[in-house]
């Protein structure tokens, strides 16, 4: 999946929290990122309980935030437009889709539908190649029941209880 959809994708699936949370992620959210405790702090008004809530975040995941922070550097370095690169240094969160307003105000990331649609067909597309790896046609491979991004966060609350997480740790 194309940037910045693909990175926040694989936060989806490495962290197990929900889309529109991983869409308002923001810079100053992130913690330690570098340290031995990397941390994302989803505000309140973020949350979809209402509830202020710290997520650890996996080494896998730091290194997609890593990669963000990356691609936002190299974009503002490459912006030649002053008033851009200063927009652009203003955008407060990590996947934006590089919209500004007509009265300069920053949007947030748009196109969830074409998001959805894509990452289908990826996965279809998987699961045909893994058809013809395994020597089956890929023809008759089974189609995926229609699925959606949150069924990651269902996935992985069903394995987290299967683990004897405590539900408070889960359906925050």
């Amino acid at each position: 999946l194309d940037d910045p959809w693909g990175p926040l994708a694989k936060l989806l699936v490495l962290t197990g929290q929900r889309l529109g949370e991983v869409e308002a992620m923001r810079f100053e959210d992130l913690r330690d990122l570098d340290g031995d405790d990397p941390t994302w702090r989803i505000p309140a008004e973020v949350a979809k309980n209402g509830m202020e809530h710290s997520v650890p975040l996996p080494p896998q995941a730091v290194d997609v935030l890593r990669g963000q922070i990356e691609a936002r550097r190299r974009l503002i370095e490459q912006t030649d437009d002053l008033d851009r690169r200063r927009t652009i240094e203003c955008v407060p969160f990590l996947f934006w889709g590089g919209r500004v307003g007509r009265g300069g105000e920053i949007t947030k990331l748009s196109g969830r539908s074409r998001f959805r649609q894509r990452w289908r067909e990826e996965v279809e597309k998987a699961r045909r190649k893994a058809a013809t790896d395994a020597g089956r046609d890929p023809a008759e491979a089974k189609s995926m029941p229609d699925w959606r991004p949150h069924d990651l966060r269902r996935t992985c609350v069903s394995g987290m209880a299967r683990l004897g997480v405590p539900i408070h740790v889960f359906e925050i």
